[in-house]
């Protein structure tokens, strides 16, 4: 009988594992917080590579501000920042809280349905869609607004 290495999950603990999952939240909003205190006070934000090259404005542009804005409460001024982020990032912070219950209690990786497999091919066209509608002038609405 031939030896099958199981997935590295399976060798910690779920304490273990509870611990792994809360420490990489715990970073992420750590840097969050960081991040946006330095947008905040020092009014230094993450510059888009894409719109500091070409001058375009990516699917990705006002993303880190919208989401400082719902955190806020402001929900109005996250549309204005960037709407896609808005519609798109409930429905990736349910699929994570999901995946990290998963990681938790060492169940295998879900396995890819069909509605999840049209959720990412639709979020794709709607982000590339999004990102030549917000280029073109008559759809200035759709550009971040500082």
């Amino acid at each position: 009988m031939k030896y099958v290495a199981k997935p590295s999950r399976y060798n910690y603990t779920r304490k273990q594992r509870t611990i792994r999952a809360a420490s990489f939240w715990m970073l992420l909003a750590l840097a969050f917080i960081l991040l946006r205190g330095l947008y905040l006070h020092f009014n230094i934000g993450i510059p888009c590579p894409i719109h500091a090259v070409t001058g375009l404005f990516c699917p990705g542009c006002g993303m880190f501000r919208a989401i400082g804005a719902l955190l806020s409460g402001s929900l109005l001024q996250a549309i204005r920042y960037n709407v896609l982020s808005v519609i798109l990032l409930p429905i990736l912070a349910i699929y994570c809280v999901r995946d990290t219950i998963r990681y938790i209690n060492a169940a295998p990786p879900a396995p890819t349905n069909r509605p999840e497999l049209v959720f990412v091919i639709g979020a794709v066209a709607l982000s590339v869609l999004y990102a030549v509608l917000r280029n073109i002038p008559y759809f200035e609405i759709l550009q971040p607004h500082i």
